[in-house]
């Protein structure tokens, strides 16, 4: 039922507390992953956070993970949910329904993990979320519709400054694509035996926004496809900061060889001139010799 999508509301899904193990045993390593990477964009250390739709507090306990001692409030319409979050993560748990009792308030960081596309409304939701946070991040599965729903609250927050993914704050460039992510995480004995899988990892693709209140420094490109690794080169498409998506190829007499063998999906990746400025000595005002910042 959760595959097939027969009811855009997950609790709908669940049924008993069977079905709820079960949800939690395939689906929060893979969510706590998604979450844990998308927080790493995060530029502040928050001492207030708010998780809205915190489920099984996945996406809290990435959180807590990063931030030991901001104080947590989840919040989630699932009792059942509720129960189990409790023990994953210590937080002042609420249980109630986001789109009719949004908490009043403002926090350092309001969080929203595969929330957005089960409502009705999310660009109400997002707006009201946004009025709330110092920074906001959300988090959607890796599907055309995702991203399609994180690129028009982009467009509707226009007091919004994106950190991540987009390195610009233009409009996405992609035009009959969709820009996704993904995240590998392993596979524990419980988890394959849940999935019925013989693989000893999984990848979980995902979209995710991360904006911020005050403009932050437009980073390098972002490699927003796998990198594809030929004999003697690498040839990566990237975003840029101008607005543009581009393949280019790194040759073994590029500066950067090394990092593009490295370098994975989803990560930064410095232009040519970047990787020029990090590598020029300084002057003695810690200024680059040619004057690059």
């Amino acid at each position: 039922r959760y595959r097939d999508g027969t009811s855009s509301a997950r609790g709908h899904l669940i049924r008993s507390d069977a079905e709820l193990r079960a949800y939690a045993t395939a689906r929060f390593p893979a969510t706590f992953a998604a979450a844990t990477a998308v927080l790493d964009e995060v530029p502040t250390t928050p001492a207030t956070h708010l998780d809205v739709g915190s489920g099984l507090g996945a996406t809290a306990a990435a959180a807590h993970r990063h931030w030991p001692h901001a104080r947590q409030t989840c919040l989630e319409r699932d009792p059942r949910a509720v129960a189990i979050g409790r023990t994953v993560v210590d937080a002042d748990w609420v249980t109630a329904d986001l789109t009719t009792a949004m908490p009043t308030g403002r926090w350092d960081l309001v969080t929203a993990g595969y929330v957005l596309t089960e409502l009705a409304d999310p660009q109400r939701t997002a707006r009201e979320l946004w009025g709330r946070a110092e920074t906001l991040v959300l988090i959607e599965p890796g599907s055309r519709r995702g991203y399609e729903t994180l690129m028009q609250v982009r467009g509707d927050l226009t007091d919004a400054h994106t950190v991540a993914p987009c390195p610009h704050q233009e409009p996405c460039p992609l035009q009959g694509d969709w820009c996704h992510l993904g995240q590998r995480l392993p596979r524990s004995a419980a988890h394959r035996a849940a999935k019925g899988a013989t693989q000893s990892y999984e990848d979980e693709p995902f979209s995710y926004l991360v904006l911020t209140r005050s403009p932050a420094p437009q980073p390098a490109n972002r490699v927003i496809r796998r990198p594809e690794h030929r004999k003697g080169h690498d040839i990566l498409t990237l975003c840029t900061p101008d607005g543009e998506v581009r393949r280019e190829t790194v040759t073994r007499s590029d500066p950067r060889h090394r990092r593009a063998r490295d370098v994975l999906w989803g990560q930064l990746f410095a232009s040519a001139e970047q990787a020029v400025a990090d590598t020029e000595p300084l002057a003695a005002d810690g200024q680059s010799t040619s004057e690059v910042t």
